[in-house]
């Protein structure tokens, strides 16, 4: 490691391999959690998602994914390109349903590689 004075320090946060949270866009986040948030209100409860591990279930989240963007595409062809097609049942764009199944599947993903990496550091320790 590189040595630095403190007058070089000051003011710095070492985020070297953190993601960029600030590349994101907040609109498109909250049209997402708009869909989360209408889903947990009106359908299932909040955060149930995140503890779905049997693959039936899954495939049903990967269902919807597909069902929407087809939507999306489908609406896109057919009407002005300037205009995304709504959801009949909440009335945000299937872009923002399609956004937040991909979140969900993301999420599994990442907590099945956690899981997986917690098993192989139980199996290695004596």
């Amino acid at each position: 490691m590189i040595a630095r004075t403190l007058g070089e320090m000051a003011g710095t946060k070492d985020s070297l391999g953190k993601s960029r949270m600030r590349l994101l866009s907040g609109e498109a986040m909250a049209l997402i959690a708009d869909v989360m948030d209408a889903a947990a209100r009106d359908k299932y409860s909040p955060h149930s998602w995140k503890g779905i591990t049997d693959p039936k279930v899954r495939a049903e989240y990967v269902d919807a994914t597909l069902r929407h963007a087809f939507k999306h595409s489908d609406g896109q062809a057919s009407f002005n390109s300037l205009t995304f097609p709504l959801d009949p049942e909440y009335g945000k764009t299937h872009l923002a349903h399609l956004g937040a199944c991909v979140m969900i599947q993301l999420h599994w993903q990442a907590e099945d590689e956690r899981r997986r990496c917690e098993q192989k550091t139980k199996e290695i320790q004596p």
